[in-house]
């Protein structure tokens, strides 16, 4: 079986459970610990100001008031009109492609500021 995660160190990625049913919080919490040697990036769960927050069902007041962070993956029983959605109950290999595409992106968003500063003036 070939390693898919690339060659030097990962990124270290944090994120945070909310609104989600205990029983479905430590199923997420020891698949995230689990295929921590397959995802591209490290994901370690924090408190505060997170990289990625996970909102579940049982938090749509969050969701209502706007109290989201920037990166929210959405996570339910049944479809939602929010994007990404992760659908209950959970699944490794989906689990393990959205945190590899949403890891990926939030790297991008936090990089970007850094590539668009203006080219600096050669001195003579």
């Amino acid at each position: 079986m070939a390693d898919s995660s690339p060659s030097g160190p990962r990124a270290n990625l944090t994120l945070r459970l909310e609104g989600v049913a205990p029983h479905d919080e430590l199923l997420f919490k020891s698949l995230v610990r689990l295929l921590s040697y397959r995802t591209q990036h490290n994901w370690a769960f924090g408190t505060g100001t997170v990289d990625l927050q996970i909102i579940g069902e049982e938090s749509l007041e969050a969701a209502a008031s706007g109290k989201t962070a920037a990166n929210v993956l959405w996570v339910g029983h049944l479809p939602a009109d929010r994007s990404p959605f992760l659908q209950l109950p959970l699944h490794a290999n989906e689990l393990e492609q959205l945190l590899n595409t949403l890891g990926a992106q939030i790297l991008k968003r936090q990089q970007a500021p850094a590539r668009s500063s203006p080219p600096e003036l050669a001195r003579d």
